[in-house]
């Protein structure tokens, strides 16, 4: 019998991981703290994956950068900073509301020149993006948008990274319901159908992690 070793995140666990974890940039707690009081502060991704996201950029020299759902901005900022001289990030969300707040952030972190934040349908401003600037001209995607769409921003992102570039894709355990038919919703269902496409994509080459509420890690071929 083969043993594997894990170990349950309890929030005393997931309390100590976060206060050792990098806070990519000063302004993540000012980010974090504000955002807590929204009634959709679930939304926002946990500080040891805004650290896990920038030490990736950093590691793998990602210059180009594109994010779908930029909700109040934890993760562009936590992103954009670690970029080079010259780097960019370009965030598409359909709220305006989140995407002011979002501004006015990347604006006090210093990041205005960095990151480009586009307000609207990412089916269709990202698709006006890649006609843009053509395929395969960003390193690394970010997909942490509405559910229900993220095969069509999945298809997307695909076109717009380079070979070799990287997908990374966001609460794929959807809090666990993956594994629970009776307690999926309609964006619980198109993430587990999602996945195993994926996972049967010959373009592409993927990993998931135990990262907050799930990370699939896909490199294109």
């Amino acid at each position: 019998m083969t043993i594997i070793k894990k170990t349950p995140v309890t929030p005393a666990l997931f309390d100590y991981m976060e206060s050792h974890s990098l806070l990519a940039h000063p302004i993540l707690a000012k980010v974090a703290e504000e955002t807590a009081k929204r009634s959709d502060s679930i939304m926002q991704i946990p500080r040891h994956q805004g650290g896990f996201m920038h030490l990736l950029v950093k590691l793998m020299g990602i210059k180009e950068a594109i994010e779908v759902g930029c909700y109040t901005g934890y993760s562009a900022i936590a992103v954009a900073s670690a970029l080079p001289p010259g780097g960019h990030l370009t965030a598409f969300d359909v709220d305006p509301v989140t995407s002011e707040v979002a501004t006015g952030y990347i604006t006090e972190a210093g990041l205005s020149d960095v990151v480009r934040l586009v307000v609207g349908d990412a089916r269709v401003t990202l698709r006006e993006f890649i006609s843009q600037r053509g395929k395969n001209f960003a390193d690394l995607a970010f997909i942490d948008a509405d559910k229900v769409n993220y095969e069509a921003y999945y298809e997307l992102c695909l076109e717009a990274v380079k070979p070799n570039g990287l997908l990374i894709l966001d609460n794929t355990f959807r809090d666990g319901d993956v594994l629970n038919p009776a307690a999926a919703n309609d964006g619980t269902k198109a993430m587990e159908r999602l996945t195993r496409m994926i996972s049967a994509d010959k373009r592409v080459e993927a990993t998931m992690i135990p990262i907050a509420d799930g990370l699939l890690m896909v490199r294109k071929k």
